[in-house]
């Protein structure tokens, strides 16, 4: 019995969207990211821990740009203030479901909002401490001596 020779394996080249279809899809973009704000805006508007977060973030920038830190810092510093401020939105998203699907209380309802609510708390302490990381040395250098 003799092997038979490999046989080649043919991939099909994806062809770019007619422009029609470009259009179509930067439109379907469009609306996502719309949809996107929205939900920003709502969470804005009703949820008032987000505002607080996002107005610390905002002193927290301020006060980096006067101290003039250093790109390593900028990084973490911002990083820090996205993951509180996006688990604020996932905290927002968890109690909407919950109260969709248990409108009455239910004990496991109460767990997966305050675990929801538990990570956004780890993260803004995790933000604190690399906010006093940063800011606690320079802000000491600046004292007299």
């Amino acid at each position: 019995m003799t092997a038979s020779p490999p046989r080649a394996v043919i991939r099909e080249v994806p062809r770019r969207p007619a422009p029609a279809q470009r259009s179509t899809l930067w439109a379907q973009e469009r609306r996502s990211f719309g949809y996107a704000f929205q939900g920003i805006g709502h969470a804005w508007r009703t949820q008032r821990h987000l505002r607080i977060h996002v107005a610390l973030g905002l002193m927290a920038a301020g006060a980096a740009m006067v101290l003039g830190i250093a790109a390593a810092e900028w990084a973490a510093l911002l990083g820090v203030i996205t993951l509180v401020i996006a688990l604020e939105l996932l905290n927002t998203v968890v109690e909407a479901a919950v109260d969709i699907a248990s409108p009455g209380f239910h004990p496991k309802a109460k767990v997966a909002k305050d675990v929801a609510a538990g990570a956004v708390l780890v993260s803004a302490i995790g933000a604190a401490l690399v906010g006093a990381a940063i800011f606690i040395p320079r802000l000491v250098a600046l004292l007299p001596r």
